[in-house]
């Protein structure tokens, strides 16, 4: 016996057809379980009253979706969510279920919302790593012009939604949250003297931009798409301290962000985080889990048939679990080279590997400059290294060679001999090291390390009036004038294409001053020598990408990385090693195979199943219903793990 709900009324489909349901492996697939089409005759009362008769000619067709539909075959249920009428004809009304991560991409919700466009709701939050002599309490909404910082607390001005980090414009040559140290005599807002009328010394931060928290994003776009309940299941201790750039002048985190659609962000998350988001339409509720899961799930056995296909694709399948994966980074000017090493430069020059970096430098002594300088080093632990040269100390322009760590965000190559990649467009910022040039600098002259903008694109609405909220927009006067700027619907539909740029934030602060001994210099600023406190006035935020990049900058005791293969849980080591790690199999992804089997029940494509002793990752399982029941034959798509 086989029925329907929909929206709660019962229906009947026809039992003469066969129902064809489709179940992917959210792992695999970006989809979850879905159906063709589902054929209810109109002759049976029940589906004629369910359709409003829609089938009769003189009605008009206006109805397309429904949000809740239930398939019951066998006294269970078999699929669930969101149904779409696909045809209508005299006798036949055709519906189909999408149901999973397939019915968001299928109703357009995830591809139509972008992240840019979405109410954070992030003014009530305040601000701390201010100066209590003279600020309060400052929250978002307040926009300030600048605000008076002391970090001998905090590492930087922040809050839950974001932070305020020095960023370099490339296109305007400016910084966004720029620090000035200055020293003079204040006075309050009733025009008294503070300090008893002395100078005073006093940090202000300006052009404040807002560099918005990447997990504070993530919850509000899963909040904005009505799923309130989400957990995420991986280690979020570095992922809580990734925060995007942004080089425009604002304390509104949608103008911090790229325009993209919510469909892209998730996807790119998955790809940069190794995990997948899987939906609960029923409870509204997100579980975030990483794909790592997938092999360590329980395997299954079932018994299959001899018939079976296989389909050889010469590139390989898309899986990101086993094709070879890149960050896709801006074209900044200031990226440095040591950054990452090419599928290309790979491709040409050899790669050695070495248990450490002990084992490194002694195979290093024994070979001729040439291989030397030819060859990409690599120790298990500690990522790639060159012969290279580089700078002796993080602050001094002498070049010296020697081996340089480098690579920190190399693609991950499984697949030696294919130059395809998987391409991750949330990717490590640049960070390089510039001169302080203002006046009010302490240390002017010296270098330091920025996180670079490309550029500071932001286009936000324009128009002769303001919102409530501070918005420009356009009337219907201008419109008809032709004055009117406000980005049409189409044009707000395209989406960019940029890459969006994140960074860590360190716990610890870096003191912008050298002395002698224990004891710090007067440094002369306008007004006067400013008697320097170092536990005061002298910290700046560190932003960086990889510990490993620059330790001085960065101190010991940070261990952050958003090199692509801490991230996934591997280690540079040589493929052959690579393959025979258990968490992260080889997995051919050249042949797929086509393979029936037996079984009363519906399987879970998520877990390992075993055929004639042979391990194999599941793509799809496709089950049928025949005569009102399920049948008994099940047709799966696998890769074999290797």
């Amino acid at each position: 016996m086989i029925h329907c709900t929909i929206n709660g009324e019962v229906g009947y489909p026809s039992t003469s057809d066969k129902i064809k349901l489709t179940y992917n492996n959210p792992y695999v697939q970006d989809s979850g379980e879905y159906s063709y089409d589902i054929s209810f005759p109109m002759s049976i009362h029940q589906n004629a009253t369910l359709f409003k008769h829609v089938n009769r000619f003189d009605v008009k067709k206006r109805m397309s979706s429904f949000d809740d539909c239930k398939i019951y075959a066998d006294n269970r249920l078999v699929i669930s969510g969101k149904g779409t009428v696909t045809s209508i004809s005299d006798t036949t009304v055709k519906l189909q279920i999408v149901g999973g991560k397939s019915r968001i991409k299928y109703n357009s919700a995830f591809e139509k919302h972008f992240i840019d466009e979405i109410d954070y709701s992030e003014g009530d939050y305040a601000l701390s790593g201010l100066d209590r002599r003279f600020e309060k309490t400052v929250h978002l909404k307040d926009q300030p012009g600048m605000v008076y910082i002391n970090l001998k607390d905090n590492p930087t001005v922040s809050c839950y939604a974001g932070v305020f980090n020095p960023v370099w414009d490339e296109a305007n040559s400016r910084f966004v949250n720029d620090i000035y140290y200055l020293r003079s005599v204040l006075t309050d807002e009733h025009g008294a003297y503070l300090n008893s009328g002395n100078p005073t010394t006093y940090v202000e931060m300006v052009r404040l931009a807002i560099q918005p928290r990447l997990q504070y994003v993530l919850e509000m776009v899963l909040e904005h798409e009505g799923y309130e309940d989400y957990t995420f299941n991986f280690d979020r201790s570095h992922f809580s301290r990734l925060f995007i750039v942004n080089a425009h002048p604002t304390f509104k985190v949608r103008e911090a962000l790229p325009h993209w659609s919510v469909y892209t962000f998730l996807e790119e998350l998955s790809k940069l985080l190794n995990v997948r988001f899987l939906f609960n339409e029923t409870d509204k509720s997100v579980n975030v889990v990483p794909v790592e899961e997938l092999y360590s799930s329980a395997a299954v056995a079932y018994e299959c048939l001899d018939e079976y296909t296989c389909e050889f694709d010469d590139d390989g399948a898309n899986l990101l679990d086993a094709s070879n994966i890149e960050y896709k980074f801006d074209d900044t000017t200031s990226r440095s080279w040591r950054d990452s090493i090419p599928l290309n430069v790979q491709h040409i020059y050899a790669t050695k590997y070495y248990k450490n970096r002990d084992e490194m430098g002694a195979a290093l002594k024994l070979m001729p400059l040439k291989e030397q300088r030819q060859t990409i080093f690599a120790a298990q632990t500690d990522g790639y290294f060159v012969y290279a040269k580089w700078p002796n100390k993080w602050n001094s322009d002498k070049l010296t060679e020697s081996l340089v760590p480098c690579g920190f965000f190399s693609p991950i190559v499984r697949d030696a001999d294919s130059t395809d990649s998987i391409e991750i467009k949330i990717a490590p910022a640049s960070i390089s090291r510039r001169k302080r040039s203002h006046k009010t600098d302490v240390v002017d002259g010296n270098h330091y390390v920025v996180c670079p903008s490309a550029t500071d694109d932001y286009t936000g609405p324009s128009g002769s009036y303001e919102d409530e909220g501070g918005d420009p927009y356009s009337s219907v006067q201008e419109a008809i004038e032709g004055d009117a700027t406000e980005n049409t619907q189409e044009e707000n539909s395209v989406e960019s294409d940029k890459t969006m740029n994140v960074f860590f934030t360190s716990s610890e602060k870096f003191f912008m001053m050298e002395g002698k001994g224990g004891w710090y210099e007067d440094i002369k600023v306008p007004g006067g020598l400013m008697p320097v406190d170092m536990n005061l006035y002298c910290h700046f935020p560190v932003s960086f990408v990889d510990h490993r990049a620059y330790p001085d900058w960065t101190g010991t005791k940070e261990t952050a990385s958003m090199d692509l293969h801490q991230l996934h849980h591997l280690q540079y080591s040589s493929p052959d090693d690579l393959r025979k790690d258990a968490s992260h199999p080889d997995i051919d992804t050249h042949n797929l195979r086509c393979i029936k089997f037996l079984t009363d029940d519906i399987p879970d494509p998520s877990k390992i199943y075993i055929f004639h002793n042979r391990r194999f990752v599941c793509q799809k399982i496709e089950v049928e219903i025949v005569d009102g029941c399920v049948s008994q034959i099940k047709t799966g798509y696998f890769y074999e793990i290797l």
